[in-house]
């Protein structure tokens, strides 16, 4: 996994120190010292993965610290604060997003093994190990970026993979919870996108509810 994590790197190595896009659907990058002040947002559903240093998030009264080849999922849009932090040889903090797209869960779950069990009892964001698995569709993923006219053909295939894999790990649920249209996670996450969108429109619980 070692080989892996160093090709993603060089991969990523062209990211800015804010969100850089990578030419591949919902798919950026992003490198070195971020202001705080950057970091503090209401965040949308993704997974994060820690290529290089360190982050600390905060969500709420809960922070948690992620590290290289782990990854950060993310199941409902929350505001969050954090702060980036190098690697202790020097480099600059690394790292890659997947912005997720409710259509694609949708799309997996039905065929989806069972989910895992819960780890954690605050909802909506936690922090997993990578796997060989993931790691190599993140691989995949991020070398259409020298290959552009093959995006349109294989990234959905990688990104399919790339949820897939999430979907059969500790935090699989999580995910699982957007997929399914009657759960209360999916409900939240339905509300907050009215808000934001409809956010000058007069606000009725029973509109939310």
């Amino acid at each position: 996994m070692d080989n892996q994590l160093d090709e993603l790197r060089l991969l990523a190595a062209k990211a800015e120190n804010r969100r850089t896009e990578t030419g591949i659907p919902r798919v950026a990058m992003v490198q070195g010292k971020i202001p705080e002040h950057m970091l503090a947002a209401v965040y949308d559903p993704m997974i994060n993965v820690i290529l290089q240093g360190s982050k600390h998030m905060t969500v709420g009264d809960s922070t948690l610290e992620y590290d290289p080849a782990t990854y950060f999922v993310m199941s409902i849009d929350l505001p969050a604060g954090g702060s980036v932090h190098p690697a202790r040889s020097g480099e600059p903090y690394l790292a890659v997003s997947l912005t997720l797209d409710p259509a694609v869960l949708s799309t997996l779950f039905a065929d989806l093994p069972k989910p895992a069990s819960r780890l954690e009892n605050k909802p909506g964001f936690s922090v997993a190990p990578m796997t060989t698995e993931l790691m190599d569709a993140w691989v995949r993923m991020l070398r259409l970026m020298g290959d552009p006219d093959a995006i349109a053909a294989l990234a959905p295939v990688y990104e399919r993979e790339i949820i897939f894999r999430v979907l059969q790990g500790p935090h699989g649920w999580m995910l699982r919870e957007i997929a399914a249209p009657d759960t209360a996670m999916a409900r939240v996450n339905m509300s907050i996108q009215w808000i934001r969108r409809d956010f000058a429109e007069p606000l009725g619980v029973p509109r939310l509810a």
